[in-house]
């Protein structure tokens, strides 16, 4: 009789228990993890899953071409509240606007383009599969590296970096949106500042209403530098240093200086 009755008061909490979980999951918004390729996209993501009720939405990462936009918007709609989903989504009024009716928080990361350019040489050096990858390699790191920043024609094309960085400037200065700086959000292991990292974390947990006691924001500095993702290479500020010769840095500065000091990277073409 009492082992029965212990049974099922077992039984009543954990259904309790679960539609605890439920309930908390439903208070929490979908978000949308959104990125340039190669601006550091696994440390949102590792961010996320170290919170507390959010659950990647294990949804295929979100393209927006003009041959599966649908498709796009779709796989979106099924992210639901407390899950988040991954994307590299140049900006688009449509996009935005469909994620302000489905009460989507869009989390979007921004990198200095320098060490973009730097990381995608050897993002893609690394990845035989990678479609540019037959493209560069017959070209040494120096030329592969000024044909990323030149941008190219043909099969598979793709653009110089200034008018890569023209597809995302939406995001960066929409109020919907929280901009993440990849150079705040690394912390010291990236070359970053604790007090930076930890701001940033702050700002992003408020974003996402969630509370942001000291103990939550300090455990979460601890766990968001995931080296096992596939993407993660050196993770470091500045890392362009070792690689741009002057022809690339002169080149760089006659496409894309604006941008750079639009958001800070640069106080003038003196680099």
């Amino acid at each position: 009789m009492a082992c029965g009755f212990l049974e099922n008061e077992c039984c009543v909490y954990g259904i309790v228990m679960k539609r605890k979980e439920e309930i908390q999951m439903t208070l929490l918004p979908r978000v949308l993890v959104n990125a340039m390729p190669k601006n550091g996209t696994h440390l949102l993501l590792s961010t996320l899953a170290n919170m507390t009720g959010f659950s990647d939405s294990q949804a295929k990462q979100v393209h927006w071409g003009k041959n599966n936009r649908e498709q796009a918007l779709a796989t979106l709609e099924k992210t639901l509240p407390g899950q988040y989903s991954k994307a590299h989504l140049p900006f688009n009024q449509r996009i935005i606007n469909f994620l302000m009716e489905h009460d989507f928080r869009v989390l979007n990361m921004q990198r200095d383009p320098r060490d973009n350019v730097v990381s995608l040489l050897f993002y893609i050096r690394r990845y035989q599969h990678h479609p540019f990858h037959p493209v560069l390699d017959g070209f040494d790191d120096d030329e592969a590296l000024m044909m990323l920043i030149n941008g190219f024609e043909g099969l598979p094309r793709f653009n110089s970096i200034d008018k890569r960085l023209q597809n995302w400037l939406g995001w960066f200065d929409h109020p919907y949106c929280l901009t993440v700086r990849f150079e705040n959000l690394i912390g010291e292991s990236g070359g970053g500042s604790r007090l930076q990292q930890q701001q940033q974390l702050v700002a992003i947990l408020s974003y996402l209403g969630c509370g942001c006691p000291e103990d939550k924001v300090s455990g979460l500095a601890e766990k968001i530098i995931n080296q096992k993702s596939h993407s993660f290479r050196k993770g470091q500020i500045g890392d362009w240093k070792n690689h741009f010769k002057a022809a690339h840095s002169a080149r760089f500065k006659a496409l894309a200086n604006d941008f750079l000091l639009r958001y800070g990277y640069e106080q003038d073409c003196d680099w």
